[in-house]
């Protein structure tokens, strides 16, 4: 589950608070302090080098996302888009619809030419929108949820928690996969992956037998990966969650298990999944797996909190940054960045940088020289 700083996912619900103290400026609007805001810094929107140096204020809050080039990012604040350069010089605006609330999971495809997010309607629907970056058309809005809306924000636009989505770009071509996150408690899940071709503005949908949890596309051949496996609705040391296992599906839409068995001490979770690039191993969550399963170094220590998330890896998938949570001593949340070798044990990794933000409050840009990070918002 993802519970960090600017949105919280709790149950497939996204509690999301922030906040703009200019009129004119960027950011999102109806705010709350988060816990882990300092005194030092104001909530907004970070840019800084790897090592914390030369760090700068950008925006207010925002839901931010690096272009391919690492010099410029997309910036989501409630229904608009803009593009920003890094170092906070040139601002436009690339669209906006006063008929969208909310946007959420913002990514860019790694061509640079399109970008995609969640947006949630005043009217309470639900869509997975695709943009053309070259002219800003927004070319795909295909309907999620007919009520995305679990909780709506109140008349000054304060709160709001929504439906969201799990989306990955291909990295072989202008492809986004994604899934709703249809919950009922834990109990369900689409079993339909859904697949657009940005180029050919076509997309279909691929079916597997058991419900989806998490995503990513393979590094070395244009196939999606997933986490799939049942859910149950009451986890008990007597009854734990049933465990996951790994499916391929091709280009042609071909799905093959790619493991003969399940994910070795895995469970039915949503957790941010990453294929490694030529190294045959794949991050899910914290935990690191090789391509039979078994688990694999770093193994991370287990933590009050989830403790990990990586935010990194060299396209040679030797060097990995990951964001560690660690709790100060007046009892703010942080993120530890650490560096290290793939395989390495733990406490080979070294301490780049600390931030005053939740690990998923952290975005690298694709060339690992520079970090985005949001602070403010609410964490339930």
């Amino acid at each position: 589950m993802w519970r960090w700083v600017w949105t919280t996912l709790v149950l497939g619900s996204l509690v999301f608070v922030a906040w703009a103290d200019e009129p004119n400026e960027i950011g999102l609007s109806g705010v709350d302090l988060a816990p882990e805001a300092t005194p030092q810094r104001e909530v907004g929107t970070y840019v800084c080098k790897l090592d914390g140096s030369d760090e700068r204020r950008l925006a207010g809050p925002t839901i931010p996302a690096w272009l391919p080039d690492g010099r410029q990012l997309l910036l989501a604040t409630n229904n608009a888009l803009y593009r920003l350069d890094h170092d906070g010089g040139r601002k436009t605006m690339i669209w906006r619809d006063p008929q969208v609330q909310m946007l959420l999971d913002l990514r860019i495809a790694g061509s640079g030419l399109f970008a995609s997010a969640l947006g949630v309607r005043r009217n309470g629907q639900g869509s997975m929108m695709v943009w053309r970056l070259s002219d800003s058309e927004l070319i795909l809005d295909d309907l999620l949820y007919r009520d995305a809306v679990i909780e709506p924000p109140d008349e000054t636009g304060y709160g709001g928690r929504y439906l969201s989505s799990i989306s990955a770009w291909s990295p072989h071509a202008d492809s986004l996969a994604w899934v709703p996150m249809e919950y009922d408690g834990l109990a369900e899940r689409t079993r339909g992956v859904k697949v657009f071709d940005a180029q050919s503005e076509r997309w279909g949908t691929w079916y597997v037998d058991r419900p989806v949890w998490s995503l990513t596309w393979h590094t070395e051949r244009p196939s999606l990966i997933l986490t799939v496996g049942l859910a149950a609705q009451i986890i008990t040391d007597e009854t734990p969650a049933p465990p996951v296992a790994l499916l391929d599906i091709s280009g042609d839409g071909r799905v093959q298990t790619v493991l003969a068995d399940e994910l070795d001490g895995a469970v039915a979770s949503d957790l941010p999944m990453t294929w490694l690039p030529r190294c045959g191993l794949f991050a899910w969550g914290q935990s690191f797996y090789g391509a039979d399963g078994e688990p694999a170094p770093p193994y991370i220590p287990e933590g009050e909190a989830p403790t990990a998330r990586l935010l990194w890896v060299s396209r040679s998938g030797r060097d990995l940054v990951l964001a560690a949570t660690r709790v100060t001593d007046e009892g703010h949340w942080q993120s530890e960045l650490v560096q290290g070798l793939t395989g390495a044990p733990w406490d080979t990794f070294r301490t780049l940088a600390q931030l005053p933000v939740l690990p998923s409050g952290v975005l690298a840009s694709p060339d690992g020289a520079r970090l985005v990070f949001v602070v403010g918002g609410y964490v339930d």
